[in-house]
């Protein structure tokens, strides 16, 4: 199913999962005067494809499980869309790109085609509110490949009166060795008034500690004088999307 992750304000540890559908499949029958009989034969007239009236009373009870090409078939013959199965706000998110999971990796790589996301609610205090899709396993403790990471910038999250703490996920950015720029999803971590950037990863060479640099230091060298990159925080997470299963 589609879900976000919504992460705490002081903490943003994963705390609770948020369904960001409803399940209006009910109410769409009613509305076309169809018994659960008569719903089943027109779905099966339609798609071809066989459906019990107990497994269509189930997906009006729990939506959970079923998948995006199941439900855009009931909804081609319903004559309606997914979104409105699911109740899916209008409101959308831009999914801008790609973001490495514990790597670091180019940040000019785009997605090909336009991808819009629900927006969470409660989160107009974030204008400049963006997607990146995860790829890697190198941070899969905490985020699966696909995921949808909703991300605001460092400082709409600070002048929404919040702060970084350890358990804060955040996208770090820096120079690489040929000047170009990179990002990475981390964990924030801060310790005896050092901050770190920490993967969380089944993989041991994800989980090396890296330390943050001052705000504008990646901007200025590539890196520090021991050698090693520059890395700060440019952008905070603040959720994290399940998209549908397409099996």
């Amino acid at each position: 199913m589609v879900y976000t992750e919504f992460f705490g304000h002081n903490c943003c540890r994963l705390n609770i999962k948020v369904p960001m559908v409803e399940n209006n499949l009910r109410k769409i029958r009613k509305d076309r005067k169809l018994t659960l009989e008569s719903a089943i034969e027109l779905v099966e007239r339609i798609t071809d494809k066989s459906l019990s009236v107990s497994q269509l009373s189930r997906m009006e009870r729990n939506i959970d499980g079923v998948t995006y090409k199941r439900l855009n078939e009931i909804a081609n013959v319903y004559g309606v869309s997914v979104a409105d199965i699911i109740g899916v706000t209008s409101e959308k998110v831009k999914v801008v790109g790609y973001v490495a999971a514990g790597e670091w990796q180019d940040t000019t790589e785009e997605h090909t085609e336009e991808i819009l996301v629900p927006r969470p609610p409660d989160t107009q205090h974030y204008p400049h509110l963006v997607g990146l899709t995860v790829r890697g396993e190198s941070m899969n403790l905490v985020f699966t490949e696909g995921t949808i990471l909703y991300c605001t910038t460092l400082s709409d999250w600070l002048d929404a009166g919040h702060k970084l703490e350890t358990g804060t996920y955040v996208i770090a950015q820096r120079r690489s060795g040929s000047n170009d720029f990179e990002a990475t999803v981390k964990e924030y971590q801060e310790e005896d008034g050092v901050s770190w950037l920490v993967g969380r990863s089944t993989h041991a060479k994800y989980q090396s500690a890296i330390k943050v640099a001052p705000t504008t230091a990646w901007l200025d060298a590539p890196v520090d004088d021991a050698g090693a990159p520059h890395a700060s925080i440019t952008a905070v997470v603040i959720g994290a999307y399940q998209p549908f299963s397409v099996m």
